[in-house]
């Protein structure tokens, strides 16, 4: 029988080969890194992320911020992030902020003493998922997280907070591909806000390099894609490749579906 792996998050170079038969990939980036990795007999087919699907038509098309959230990971210092929650409330009271801790962060006690503090709303990232929370929102800062690549596919505004003062680690380059940017301090959060606030611009084309199925037919129909791969995969349908044309380039075996 056959093995079929399938792209949960965004990948990093870190991972080891595929080593499976075949690989459902979200986007290019992916396809990159793990062409880079080294080389496997493994066929890639890019799908675009299945997650997403269910949210197309909630992609954020406001050119306003009326909301923005806060994501906090486990190794962030406590005290950058209350910076940051500090100075914004209180330069922006009319706009609505969340906290959104990461779901293995055990310090639930200091985080629901920031949010009763700062009059700021709690998201439990262990009860809500992503993209329902950010249904909520028009504007992110996080640190090193998925969640930027997740934010700008439903055309969130994602800001890369550097909570933990290192610039020099970016787990997903995110940065460096030019999907958000980069700010370290609450002051020019604060000025980037103003220049955003009443003029948010349509971002999602950024997560093209991401998710392959961005402004293409199959946008929002990752999952029908997966599970059509699977079946023909399973039957050993010898017409597999019949809607999938090679991307050249790669040592790795890669298909995208014809447009």
């Amino acid at each position: 029988m056959p093995t079929i792996y399938i792209q949960h998050a965004s990948v990093i170079s870190d991972f080891p080969p595929l080593a499976f038969d075949y690989a459902l990939l979200e986007g290019n980036d992916a396809l990159q890194i793990y062409n880079k990795i080294g080389k496997t007999n493994s066929i890639a087919f890019l799908i675009g992320n299945p997650k997403f699907d269910k949210y197309i038509n909630n992609i954020n098309l406001s050119e306003k911020i009326d909301s923005i959230g806060i994501c906090a990971n486990w190794l962030e210092p406590i005290d950058r992030i209350e910076e940051l929650c500090s100075v914004l409330t209180a330069e922006f009271p009319t706009i609505n902020f969340y906290l959104r801790p990461h779901p293995q962060d055990k310090r639930i006690f200091l985080w629901e003493k920031i949010v009763e503090k700062y009059n700021i709303k709690l998201s439990q990232s262990n009860e809500e998922f992503i993209f329902d929370f950010l249904k909520k929102v028009d504007l992110i800062f996080a640190g090193n997280t998925n969640v930027h690549l997740e934010a700008a596919l439903v055309n969130v505004y994602p800001i890369y907070y550097d909570f933990a003062l290192n610039p020099k680690f970016e787990s997903y380059s995110f940065v460096k591909t030019g999907l958000c940017e980069y700010i370290s301090d609450p002051v020019s959060a604060g000025k980037r806000i103003k220049e955003l606030i009443n003029n948010r611009p349509n971002i999602r084309i950024r997560t093209k390099h991401y998710c392959n199925t961005v402004n293409t037919l199959f946008d929002g129909h990752s999952s029908q894609l997966a599970s059509e791969l699977i079946f023909q995969i399973a039957e050993g349908n010898e017409a597999l490749l019949n809607n999938w044309s090679q991307i050249k380039g790669f040592d790795l075996l890669a298909y995208g579906p014809i447009l």
